[in-house]
């Protein structure tokens, strides 16, 4: 089934036309070729084939639009003359006709060859009129999708063919083309528009964002955005169908050039280069931030929490950055961390021990200068706890989060209790990690590990209560992770776990979209392949795995965007 492609607008001098698209072919779903289309294989290397073919799956060649493409996949000893050729087109003789396509590479390292070729019959002889090659160059090094333009007027009326040839040589790599569309066109392309805003040479532009804004060229229906550092620019930053955009990731008082080339169906305008190149400076980096007064630990407090300690500082306008200079007055150590915000919590406290601190705030400007000075004040921590932590830390993996901390020394402990927040302020206790200390003492250093599978889909805030054999507890500190939709698609769990006749998927998806199940053997051999059409959130999908022998199995969920997530089941008999 092909892509639906909506017809493209053409502004002219007289009104507004619609150009007549004759074919277009995303090789989404069907057959491969798609019917009408004829696939040639007129030498000994391999043809052309679809992504979705079982040969190409783990190669992670991802199409332009949609999931499918169509891709030329190399041969270690013989050359590519593999063609794809379209449908017969009935062409009017005089008129202006635009082919185009998307096209890119998998890996620099190995360049591609590919022309596209008009002829009267879909033979290989007949395709002897080369209308493009490799863009002009002697081969195709693009690894991110580029957009070629082709005009073609036909002398006589007929029946014509538009012929796709890869020509690559021996143990190359991989050439994919997607999103095929012949239409009618203009009689020629657009010419180049004028950049607008920011003005030539201007200075002080806002960053890290700011909005590119230029004029509309007449029959123009998409412009291709070149911008950098460079003059002219050459980094190709896509394809923008209206005349502005914002770019974002600007530097600091550094000077960009940039410029667009207006296309239509019947191809690129020309010369934009060197004649439409403007140039603007950002704004130059803030002043440096003032110092900052400690509030938290006050000045010579007793008996301060360990190993974990919360501090606070007076808000400084304009800092991003909280630099904490913490000393050991019993071993003059100095230790330097940063934060993003004036409270943090600082985790390697030592029981017993006077410590000074001063903090030093930052922008992008830099650091605050002569904090130390009048800013320094001290505390000394209290006695040693029942269990000394060394550390608590948490991580994500795949939708899990993963809790890990480490003691140094427990005594007559019993037990951890996980406790979790969404806010950080109202805690709830999710389970419980025993201590792995005989009878509950230990001088050694001891390691423990707690997964949440279902975490909140936003902050994550986790603590531990250490409870001993008395039923006393202390806190550790807390550590925060923050699970968003943003990542991607998520496999939260599948269940049951082992199975005998059905596991379910429960897996958190970022849109509405088609995913893809792909479940493979051990040796990574495919068995079965699913589709789902799946809601935004939360979803539980059901697989029959009746059909599958006993053993160890992995299933595979990928997203529309090409993200891969997996996990580990097994099927009993």
């Amino acid at each position: 089934m092909k892509k639906i492609y909506f017809l493209l607008l053409f502004l002219i001098s007289n009104g507004i036309a619609k150009s007549q698209v004759l074919t277009s072919e995303g090789f989404e779903n069907g057959n491969f070729p798609p019917p009408g289309w004829t696939s040639i294989n007129a030498g000994s290397g391999n043809d052309w084939l679809r992504n979705d073919n079982p040969v190409f799956f783990d190669q992670s060649l991802a199409a332009y639009s949609g999931r499918n493409c169509a891709v030329y996949g190399f041969d270690p000893g013989n050359a590519a003359n593999a063609w794809i050729i379209t449908p017969a087109l009935n062409l009017m003789a005089g008129q202006s006709y635009g082919i185009s396509f998307y096209y890119r590479i998998s890996n620099g390292q190995y360049p591609e060859k590919l022309k596209v070729t008009v002829g009267q019959s879909a033979t290989v002889p007949a395709q002897s009129n080369i209308l493009w090659k490799n863009n002009g160059q002697d081969s195709l090094t693009n690894t991110e999708y580029l957009k070629a333009i082709i005009q073609y007027v036909p002398s006589a009326n007929g029946n014509y063919y538009f012929g796709f040839n890869c020509y690559s040589n021996a143990d190359a790599d991989f050439l994919l083309i997607d999103s095929i569309v012949v239409q009618t066109a203009p009689a020629s392309p657009p010419l180049c528009a004028t950049n607008i805003a920011p003005a030539n040479n201007s200075t002080n532009v806002s960053r890290p964002t700011t909005t590119l804004d230029w004029s509309t060229a007449a029959t123009a229906t998409g412009y291709d955005l070149y911008f950098g550092t460079a003059n002219p620019p050459v980094d190709y930053l896509g394809s923008i169908a209206a005349s502005q955009t914002p770019i974002t990731n600007l530097q600091y008082s550094t000077n960009y050039y940039w410029y667009v080339v207006p296309y239509n169906a019947a191809g690129y305008a020309t010369g934009c280069s060197t004649a439409n190149v403007t140039s603007f400076t950002t704004i130059p980096p803030p002043p440096k931030p003032g110092c900052t007064t400690n509030i938290t630990p006050a000045n010579n407090a007793t008996n301060v929490s360990y190993p974990s300690a919360d501090f606070s500082v007076m808000p400084v306008a304009d800092a991003t950055k909280y630099n904490l200079y913490l000393t050991n007055l019993n071993a003059s150590f100095i230790t330097i961390t940063t934060y993003d915000n004036p409270t943090f919590s600082y985790t390697n406290l030592q029981p017993n021990t006077p410590y000074s601190w001063y903090v030093v705030p930052e922008n992008d400007g830099g650091k605050a200068t002569g904090c130390n000075v009048n800013k320094t004040t001290t505390f000394t921590t209290g006695s040693a706890l029942p269990v000394r932590f060394l550390y608590f830390k948490a991580t994500t993996v795949d939708g899990t989060n993963i809790l890990n901390w480490a003691t140094a020394s427990e005594t007559n402990n019993r037990y951890f209790e996980i406790e979790k927040s969404g806010d950080g302020l109202s805690f709830k206790a999710i389970d419980k990690v025993f201590t792995k200390a005989l009878d509950g003492n230990t001088d050694i250093e001891t390691s423990y590990t707690y997964k949440d599978a279902q975490p909140y889909l936003s902050n994550n805030f986790y603590r531990l209560k250490q409870v001993d054999k008395d039923g006393n507890g202390e806190y550790s500190g807390i550590v925060n992770i923050k699970n968003s939709l943003i990542n991607g698609l998520r496999l939260l769990s599948t269940y049951p776990n082992p199975s005998k006749d059905m596991v379910y998927c429960k897996i958190i998806s970022p849109s509405n979209q088609e995913i893809h199940f792909l479940i493979t053997d051990a040796v990574g051999k495919k068995v079965t392949t699913k589709q789902s059409v799946v809601s935004k959130g939360e979803n539980n999908i059901p697989i029959d795995i009746k059909v599958l022998s006993g053993g160890t199995y992995f299933l595979k969920v990928i997203d529309q965007s090409g993200k891969t997530v997996i996990q580990k089941f097994i099927k009993i008999e």
